[in-house]
């Protein structure tokens, strides 16, 4: 009897333990699959700017100083979102309790964007005028070309969404609360959509600028990521409030069409 429990226990903890390493590498390759993501992007700065080897090499050096100065608050505040969501997910945290806590973070993470956007000049400063310019006609078309891709992901969200409230059986009076709540949400995000359209031309322009100002670039950067945070907020608030109006019942039956049509 003795020997079967401890053959029980034996395969359990090494479940478990399969369980944890899977979850581990899981994430991981989240986090690898985003660096590469990275990586790759910043090489296509460096081809469209056309570097040369010894302008690669050096841009390369200071990218890899940059980033390991920087890893461990990065790891810090990666943490703390995540805890903040995760709190706010199992209602340990109230709404006003998140938008304390995001503006607490916030110095930080612009900081964060000062000690980067120091990082990318020192990158630019490699570079002549025609390389210069050749960057800022890249990064316009590539701002038209994400919105495009943006107006289209909208549209499949939107018949995402509406498959996902057909399924979950909601009353007609739930129907009209949420259309109130996404309504609101909306005209608010639309209000808020061309200030952070500017506040982010604003944010960009100052990779440009010949002599950088840092309390003028700390003001910018501020009012960016302060509109950033709050069209953030204002989406959370949102699932937050469509989530109190669905029963428990209703949330698991969404929980599992997301996982089917989200995939």
């Amino acid at each position: 009897m003795k020997a079967k429990m401890k053959t029980t226990i034996s395969i359990f903890l090494t479940l478990c333990l399969a369980f944890l390493t899977f979850s581990q590498a899981q994430a991981e390759d989240q986090g690898g699959r985003y660096n590469k993501y990275k990586e790759r992007k910043f090489h296509r700065m460096l081809r469209v700017m056309r570097y040369s080897s010894a302008q690669k090499k050096k841009a390369v050096a200071i990218r890899r100083a940059c980033k390991r100065e920087m890893r461990s608050e990065y790891k810090t505040l990666r943490q703390e979102r995540k805890k903040i969501r995760q709190d706010f997910r199992a209602n340990k945290l109230s709404v006003e309790d998140l938008e304390k806590k995001v503006r607490e973070m916030q110095p930080r993470v612009v900081e964060l964007g000062l000690k980067k956007l120091k990082c990318r000049r020192q990158i630019l400063a490699l570079a002549a005028p025609v390389q210069k310019d050749r960057l800022r006609s890249f990064m316009n078309k590539e701002s038209e070309r994400s919105q495009k891709k943006r107006l289209a992901w909208k549209e499949k969200r939107k018949k995402r969404y509406a498959v996902a409230i057909k399924r979950i059986g909601l009353s007609s009076e739930q129907s009209a609360r949420m259309n109130k709540l996404r309504d609101g949400t909306r005209d608010l995000m639309k209000e808020t959509r061309p200030r952070l359209k500017e506040a982010k031309q604003k944010a960009r322009e100052l990779l440009f600028v010949p002599t950088l100002d840092e309390t003028q670039a700390r003001e910018t950067l501020t009012a960016f990521i302060s509109l950033k945070m709050q069209k953030k907020l204002l989406r959370t608030k949102m699932i937050h409030g469509m989530r109190e109006i669905l029963t428990p019942d209703q949330r698991k039956k969404l929980r599992r069409v997301m996982r089917r049509h989200y995939r």
